[in-house]
C-alpha cells in the first residue's frame, strides 16, 4: 500500500473514531498534495460537519460529487446541510436535490420526502413555475402552500394556477 492510501486510511480512522479536527488536519495535507480520492471527500466532509465548518463540509461533498456524479452519498449530505439549515437555498443546492430526486426514483418514500423539500427550496428561490409542476402532480400541496404568508410571495399566474388546482376558477 502506498504512502498516500495510507494517509487517506488514517483519515477514514480518525473520522470513524471521532477524532474530527486531527482527520480535518490530515485531509487537508493529502489535499495539498492534490489528491483525488472519494471517500476522502467524503469522511472529510463529515468531519467538516461534526465541527460546525459547514461550508467546508458543502465543498468537499461537491467535490465528491465531481468524481461520483452517479453516487447518492454527496447530494444526501447537500440536502441534510439544507434541510437542517447550515446552508442557504440556491440554484445549485436546487440541480443537487433534483437530481437525487432522479437517482433515488424509484424508491416513493424518499420522492415524496425529496419532492417537500424542492417545495420549499422553490418557494425560497421563488420559483413558481417549478413549484407549479410539483402541483401538477400533486394538488393537495395547494391546501398545505395557503397555509403561512406563502400568499404574499405568490405571483398572479401562480396564484390562478393554485386556484385552478383547488377547483375554485
Amino acid at each position: 500500500m502506498s504512502l498516500m492510501n495510507e494517509m487517506i486510511d488514517n483519515v477514514k480512522k480518525l473520522v470513524k473514531e471521532k477524532q474530527f479536527s486531527e482527520a480535518i488536519i490530515q485531509a487537508e495535507s493529502l489535499f495539498g498534495y492534490q489528491v483525488c480520492d472519494y471517500n476522502l471527500f467524503m469522511f472529510t466532509a463529515n468531519a467538516y460537519l461534526q465541527t460546525e465548518k459547514y461550508e467546508k463540509c458543502y465543498e468537499m461533498l461537491k467535490k465528491g460529487i465531481d468524481m461520483k456524479p452517479e453516487n447518492r452519498t454527496g447530494y444526501v449530505g447537500i440536502l441534510k446541510l439544507y434541510t437542517d439549515k447550515h446552508i442557504s437555498g440556491n440554484e445549485e443546492i436546487r440541480k443537487y436535490v433534483e437530481k437525487l430526486v432522479n437517482l433515488d426514483s424509484k424508491d416513493p418514500l424518499k420522492i415524496e420526502a425529496y419532492e417537500r423539500t424542492l417545495k420549499n427550496l422553490y418557494i425560497e428561490l421563488q420559483d413558481f413555475d417549478s413549484l407549479s409542476q410539483i402541483i401538477d402532480k400533486d394538488p393537495m400541496i395547494v391546501k398545505e402552500l395557503f397555509k403561512g404568508n406563502f400568499l404574499s410571495k405568490m405571483s398572479k399566474d401562480f396564484f390562478v394556477t393554485c386556484i385552478k388546482k383547488r377547483g375554485l376558477l
